[in-house]
């Protein structure tokens, strides 16, 4: 069985990162909770639309100078997958373990003085083979990572109306 999450997983966690002149930066640990909604395809068949939680986490700086290049990172995407869907996985299709991908996934920065929003999408982001629970009464929980690209900070360079400091907000 394969899940395949065709909705892009794009809005609900936001992070905020300040853009100074100098100086070393700290990790910011994120770690958000949010509900998107999944078009889920399970062994071909198409299991419609489903509420699925999502706990997403990603470590940044939280100070970063502009230009500054923000290398590649993982991020860790947990799935709680609803009851009906775990239902119809288990009972329906006869499915005692569920892998997936999403191929849409992304992020989008966004920051005070610039016009753009920056969107990067979130490679690679995929889940191994995980049980499905026999009944409701454990969560049907999938585990996935990704990677998240380099992120160049915008600069007064290339964004006149920039000021610093300044915030940037992540959208995940």
């Amino acid at each position: 069985l394969s899940l395949v999450a065709s909705g892009a997983l794009v809005a609900g966690m936001a992070a905020t990162v300040t853009a100074v002149g100098a100086g070393a930066a700290a990790a910011a640990d994120l770690n958000r909770d949010f509900v998107y909604t999944c078009n889920v395809v399970a062994a071909g068949l198409p299991l419609g639309d489903h509420q699925v939680g999502v706990n997403a986490r990603v470590t940044v700086p939280d100070q970063v100078a502009p230009g500054e290049v923000i290398p590649t990172r993982k991020t860790q995407i947990t799935l709680t997958l609803p009851e009906t869907l775990r239902n119809a996985t288990y009972g329906l299709l006869g499915a005692r373990s569920a892998s997936g991908y999403s191929n849409d996934s992304s992020i989008s920065v966004t920051a005070e003085g610039v016009p753009d929003t920056f969107t990067y999408p979130i490679a690679n982001l995929a889940a191994d083979w995980s049980p499905v629970p026999p009944d409701a009464s454990t969560p049907w929980q999938i585990p996935t990572e990704g990677d998240v690209p380099p992120i160049t900070v915008p600069s007064t360079e290339d964004y006149p109306n920039l000021e610093l400091p300044t915030d940037a907000v992540i959208h995940m």
